[in-house]
């Protein structure tokens, strides 16, 4: 941790770097699902939609990675820092709170055919390749 953040100042310019590659990642993941509109056989390019989705991100990024350097963000962060990193063995018997999320996931996709126009479908598709 640098000497700055112990200190209590914030590291604005780390903040800024985490923003924008934060904005590139939400570049490449969002470019193709978001910034393209199909048209039938041929596509269109929407720039405004995707600059907003980058816009939004970077500033959520910037935002959160400012916050986690104050002390409440660092009390945050403490929670998720246990001394115990490695391998769990659970109790027998032990249920996850996520073991409803794969099947629901699972009913999610086998219903989307079938409720979904064309134009979802096509980007879902799309963005599967």
């Amino acid at each position: 941790m640098s000497q700055s953040v112990i200190h209590g100042e914030l590291d604005v310019k780390r903040s800024l770097l985490d923003a924008v590659l934060a904005g590139l990642i939400a570049l490449i993941v969002f470019g193709p699902i978001v910034g393209i509109v199909l048209n039938g056989y041929s596509f269109n390019f929407e720039p405004h939609r995707l600059v907003w989705i980058i816009i939004a991100v970077m500033a959520g990024r910037l935002l959160l990675s400012l916050f986690l350097q104050t002390a409440p963000g660092r009390r945050v962060l403490a929670r998720f820092d246990g001394g115990n990193d490695g391998v769990y063995v659970r109790p027998l018997g032990y249920k996850s709170n996520l073991r409803w999320l794969l099947p629901l996931m699972a009913a999610i996709a086998l219903l989307f055919p079938f409720v979904a126009t064309k134009y979802l479908l096509t980007v879902a598709i799309l963005g599967l390749i």
